[in-house]
């Protein structure tokens, strides 16, 4: 209701001194732009023309009173604030405007002080009102904006919760898939007990075991741990597994456990050359019928050769880890078992489970391994135990991939 930046005033009154007084007492102050109309007829013209901040009408007026153009006015003009003028005989006609939304109203004989601050009242008081209808519709469009935000957000936590849904699914799949390439039972062999426990950490885990019986007379023990957790770690113990050649292509014979490993560690490095990706492994070939073994090691923890006698050897690992270096070589230890001997294969997550016990966690697992008079499934289960309980009373589970692998003589 500007113009120039200047608020505008419309003065209505058919007594043409009574206005031109007005536009003097008024235009004396250069906060506002003024105009003049001598009836009710001319100012729903001007009204209907442009807006105006202030008007100020007098009540009494022969064609239509101020009152009623100021209804039409509050009706059609909302954002006008009204002011009347009014005499001394019709006072109550002045009560009756402002119960009817009149800002104020002036009684003649003029006052000029009180007409300026009269209208600088209303000035204010429309100044605020715009700033208020201002203020609302940037909160209606900021909360229109919010909604359409939240619809958005809702929208996004449902795709994200089917896609989750889908994925949850697809590893309850690939769990599946993996467990089924893991042996369901031990090979039948004359002279070997062979037991396994297998607990992954997430749905999917990066531990692989293997028991497989070449022939009658060689048997493979493998194990193998993927670095990570998850899916990622799963797919890299599947490329070991695929990548390893229990047999020499060459020869059709049982392959040497260090060219096993040198030939899988030139494949895994073609295949996955970047960092952090690599797998540690222990492999046993083992000749069943003169009771030796042949093992290599990728960076993998200890084997443990318990004695009938109770004695306890450690097998160390012969090489690095597979996949940091194409051209690594692997060593050999040989291992001769006679009947009551056991020999006990493990991942490295079995050390978080031996947390806070005296001593190295490898010296943890062999001090368990001594103390255990009881069957290899016992061993298994007692090295595999569980961590306390949470607050909650909700049992905790690993925090890493655990495999467990015995195998006795006799």
């Amino acid at each position: 209701l500007t113009t120039d930046s200047k608020p505008a005033l419309l003065v209505v009154d058919d007594n043409e001194d009574i206005r031109k007084l007005l536009l003097i007492a008024l235009r004396a102050v250069d906060e506002f732009e003024i105009e003049a109309v001598g009836s009710a007829r001319e100012a729903r013209e001007r009204l209907s023309e442009r807006p105006f901040a202030v008007v100020i009408t007098d009540i009494s007026m022969p064609e239509e009173d101020g009152i009623s153009l100021m209804q039409w006015g509050k009706q059609s003009f909302p954002g006008s604030i009204w002011i009347v003028l009014t005499g001394h005989g019709t006072l109550d006609s002045a009560v009756s405007a402002l119960q009817l939304g009149a800002f104020d109203f002036i009684t003649k004989p003029l006052s000029m002080a009180t007409l300026r601050n009269t209208v600088r009242n209303a000035l204010d008081q429309h100044r605020l009102s715009a700033e208020r209808e201002r203020l609302q519709g940037e909160l209606e469009e900021s909360n229109e904006r919010l909604r359409e935000h939240v619809i958005h957000l809702e929208g996004a936590c449902r795709l994200l919760g089917e896609q989750a849904e889908t994925i949850q699914t697809d590893l309850h799949r690939a769990a599946l898939i993996q467990r089924a390439l893991l042996p369901q039972t031990a090979p039948e062999t004359p002279g070997l007990s062979v037991h396994a426990l297998y607990r992954t950490s997430q749905t999917v885990g990066g531990d692989l075991y293997d028991v497989v019986r070449l022939d009658s007379r060689w048997v493979v023990l493998l194990i193998a741990d993927a670095a990570g957790h998850g899916l990622s770690a799963a797919m890299l113990a599947v490329l070991f597994r695929n990548g390893l050649p229990l047999v020499d292509p060459s020869s059709g014979e049982a392959s040497a456990p260090c060219q096993a490993l040198e030939a899988v560690n030139r494949s895994l490095s073609r295949a996955t050359a970047a960092p952090g990706l690599f797998i540690t492994a222990a492999y046993c070939l083992l000749d069943i019928e003169e009771g030796r073994g042949r093992v290599a090691s990728a960076g993998h923890p200890p084997l443990i050769v318990q004695r009938k006698s109770g004695e306890i050897e450690r097998i160390f690992h012969t090489g690095p880890a597979l996949g940091l270096y194409p051209d690594a070589v692997f060593g050999e230890q040989e291992i001769l078992l006679d009947s009551g001997d056991r020999l006990v294969l493990h991942t490295d997550g079995l050390y978080d489970l031996l947390e806070g016990e005296p001593g190295t966690p490898s010296e943890g697992v062999v001090r368990a391994v001594e103390e255990s008079d009881e069957g290899d499934m016992a061993l298994l289960h007692g090295l595999a135990r569980l961590k306390e309980p949470s607050g909650d009373g909700v049992e905790d589970g690993p925090e890493d991939d655990v495999t467990l692998l015995t195998v006795c003589v006799g």
